[in-house]
């Protein structure tokens, strides 16, 4: 949970050692893990549906 609410991002450390949240989609740039976003849960099974 973020400030904006629920988000499925992945959660990576940059070259600098800070943990940022990435988005699969390009058009969202990466952005730093606040202070106060909480890890929930984690996707363990996605299916694309074509």
């Amino acid at each position: 949970m973020t400030e904006d609410g629920g988000v499925v991002k992945r959660l990576e450390k940059d070259d600098r050692g800070r943990w940022l949240l990435t988005s699969d989609n390009p058009r969202y740039d990466p952005v730093p893990w606040g202070p106060d976003d909480e890890l929930v849960g984690q996707v363990r099974w996605t299916a694309r549906i074509l």
